[in-house]
């Protein structure tokens, strides 16, 4: 895609919840404090690669305005722009 700005600091993340403890928070708040360090150590953009087959992490990053730049077999790529969030 074309946001994605060549020799930018990039982070990579995963955040995970255990099946069943969904849609309580957890994640929004886990990537609050995920979004605020990856802030105070300079970083510009943040990558989540998640599995093809993981709809409901997909949907998680995109909810939180991740955005597909890559897809490979088995993964797709997902980034955002720490000055967009």
């Amino acid at each position: 895609m074309t946001w994605l700005p060549d020799g930018a600091l990039w982070g990579v993340i995963g955040t995970y919840v255990k099946l069943g403890l969904g849609r309580r928070g957890i994640g929004s708040a886990w990537f609050t404090a995920t979004k605020q360090a990856a802030q105070q150590a300079g970083l510009e953009n943040i990558d989540a690669t998640i599995s093809d087959a993981n709809r409901l992490g997909s949907g998680y990053y995109d909810a939180t305005g991740f955005q597909t730049y890559h897809v490979k077999e088995g993964a797709i790529c997902k980034g955002n722009q720490m000055d967009l969030m």
